[in-house]
């Protein structure tokens, strides 16, 4: 199947079809969702090098969250209050989860291998014993010579 990617309510259709359809034994459904990144692919990407700016105005126009935002505010089921509300929360939450990442200790070297697979396998399992044997031997070194 194939839909606009833009248009949250088409997305959601064609995709709670492909679960009926699933669910009903007929198999998977590939669905493509048509979309555009408008931005770079990095930070040192330069997009007006090879895209035209009309291009990037017309996929501007259907944004999805403007879109889903005029169909709710059509239908008198979002206003400017409420998102004014929404947003505030959102940046308080935002704002506090970024003080917490920011404070946490970073994680353990080791933990790169964990829930990557169920089972994992064995020349992993071998380098994350290679990686905590020299961990281990560096904080052997270091409390042999403390500073």
């Amino acid at each position: 199947m194939r839909v606009d990617g833009n248009d949250l309510l088409a997305v959601y259709k064609v995709s709670r079809d492909a679960v009926a359809r699933a669910r009903a034994g007929a198999g998977p459904t590939f669905i493509e969702c048509v979309t555009y990144r408008r931005g770079g692919h990095s930070s040192s990407d330069d997009p007006t090098r090879y895209r035209d700016e009309a291009e990037v105005e017309a996929w501007v126009a259907r944004d999805p969250i403007d879109r889903m935002r005029a169909f709710l505010v059509g239908r008198k089921l979002w206003s400017e209050e409420q998102e004014a509300t929404h947003d505030e929360s959102y940046l308080g939450r935002l704002n506090a989860a970024i003080t917490e990442a920011l404070e946490a200790a970073p994680p353990a070297p080791d933990t790169l291998f964990d829930d990557v697979y169920a089972d994992l396998p064995a020349h992993l399992a071998e380098q994350r014993e290679e990686l905590r044997a020299l961990r281990d031997a560096e904080e052997e070194v270091a409390g042999a010579f403390p500073l």
